[in-house]
């Protein structure tokens, strides 16, 4: 109650960081026109469901100043605006990012978190060509993973410098299960020291992700204490990298608007367009490919010194062959082993 009555006095003078009949990425709120008869309603619903910024937006006039002062890692940078500046805080924690990309890890990627850390501005295919030439640029060739949600069925393709794959219907799993799944296989193909990044906003997937590895470990007898690395980075943070090193390629893909509206069935959409047009790379476990050609599961066609991502994406390409659902959670989420020991 506080809380609410210090409102009713600063509304008034607030320097609003949007339309007051517009919610914080600048949605239009149902039912909400331009006209003042509807101005206390949108009012009331900013305080029910937007308090935190209207009470920053009384203290700073800077709408990117309420951002950082709520959260620094959530902030999203407008993919145009070159005066934006990152906090100190924020700079010390991409550097600690790039730190991490310069161990060479196996990069797995939330696609979806990715995109939503750019305002779903990007399309689904426009991500998956820049990633691939920033793991290129990096030094992430065949090192990197990426993962969407949707397509048709389970797929893996094959791209210059890392792989695509899409999970299938939601009905048999999701990305966050295909994530989960390579945590648990990179374990069991671990015969040396191997560091996994995994990116992903998403603390649900990341915890999961530490559960599976601290499980695979404990079931891997044969590997020494301390091999088998996990670590996690904010898609935010990958986000600012691929912005800051792709320039002026990453601002031409991006959309002048952000669509936090998006629904299920455009992003349904967006991944079977994504399958269609990346249907020549396409990883088969046997059989050819739709032109006749065949794609070896034996051999690498990556730049690099390795293949640690085709070897997943042959591996997923052929079913996720041996994996199996050891438990699930109370919540319901699967836990994986593979009964059979590693190679």
């Amino acid at each position: 109650m506080v809380a609410h009555s210090l409102l009713w006095h600063v509304l008034p003078h607030a320097s609003w960081p949007c339309s007051p009949h517009q919610g914080l990425y600048g949605k239009v709120q149902p039912g909400a026109t331009a006209g003042p008869e509807n101005q206390y309603a949108a009012e009331v619903k900013l305080l029910h469901n937007e308090a935190p910024i209207i009470l920053m937006s009384a203290l700073f006039r800077d709408p990117r100043q309420i951002r950082r002062t709520l959260s620094a890692p959530k902030m999203q940078l407008d993919a145009t605006d070159s005066d934006s500046k990152l906090s100190n805080r924020a700079v010390r924690q991409l550097e600690r990012c790039r730190t991490k990309i310069a161990d060479k890890p196996l990069l797995i990627v939330d696609g979806s978190n990715l995109r939503a850390a750019a305002g779903f501005r990007i399309t689904p295919l426009d991500l998956t060509h820049m990633l691939d030439h920033w793991a290129g640029l990096v030094g992430l060739s065949s090192r990197a993973i990426l993962v969407w949600d949707h397509g048709p069925e389970p797929m893996a393709f094959q791209r210059e410098h890392s792989v695509v794959l899409t999970s299938g219907p939601k009905s048999l799993q999701t990305a966050d299960d295909v994530i989960v799944q390579l945590v648990t296989w990179r374990v069991r193909q671990s015969t040396e020291p191997s560091a996994t990044l995994i990116t992903s906003s998403d603390a649900g997937l990341i915890g999961r992700c530490h559960a599976q590895q601290r499980l695979s470990v404990s079931m891997a007898s044969a590997l020494p204490a301390g091999s088998a690395r996990l670590s996690t980075m904010h898609s935010v943070f990958c986000r600012w990298l691929l912005q800051d090193d792709l320039g002026a390629q990453w601002t031409a893909a991006c959309e002048p608007v952000s669509r936090f509206d998006e629904s299920t069935q455009d992003r349904v959409r967006h991944s079977q367009l994504l399958s269609d047009s990346l249907e020549p790379q396409r990883l088969r476990a046997r059989g050819t490919q739709h032109d006749g050609s065949t794609r070896s599961f034996e051999k690498s066609t990556m730049t690099g010194s390795c293949s640690e991502s085709i070897d997943a994406a042959r591996w997923f390409g052929a079913g996720a062959q041996g994996i199996e659902i050891l438990r699930r959670s109370r919540t319901g989420q699967k836990m994986y082993w593979f009964p059979e020991p590693g190679p």
